[in-house]
């Protein structure tokens, strides 16, 4: 099998306070490596607020279920499985949330 590099795109982050899925399709047994970059939905702007990366139930308010915080400064994060383990991401099982509604991410992915 061979590695290939896939995007899941620009993102928005709709409805703050609502987390939501980074992806709507199940990577399973695909991805091993993946990278969040916060920027707004169209390039050459940056984020107002802090994406929040976590459970479907976090909440950024308390920190419950929050993984991650990525400041509007933040560089990209890369999240990443050993090679030699059995083990995937499930992109659908990482939600993020945002501080503001236009805010939003760019993701990318090491896929099979």
């Amino acid at each position: 099998m061979s590695i290939k590099p896939e995007s899941l795109g620009l993102q928005v982050v709709t409805t703050p306070g609502t987390p939501q899925p980074i992806s709507s399709v199940a990577t399973n047994g695909t991805c091993k490596q993946w990278t969040i970059t916060p920027t707004k939905a169209l390039p050459g702007t940056a984020n107002v607020g802090n994406i929040y990366i976590g459970t479907s139930t976090m909440s950024k308010s308390t920190g419950a279920g929050v993984y991650r915080v990525l400041t509007p400064t933040t560089l990209p994060v890369t999240f990443s499985k050993p090679e030699s383990s059995g083990e995937f991401f499930k992109l659908n099982e990482w939600f993020v949330d945002a501080d503001n509604g236009t805010d939003g991410f760019l993701v990318g992915f090491f896929g099979q």
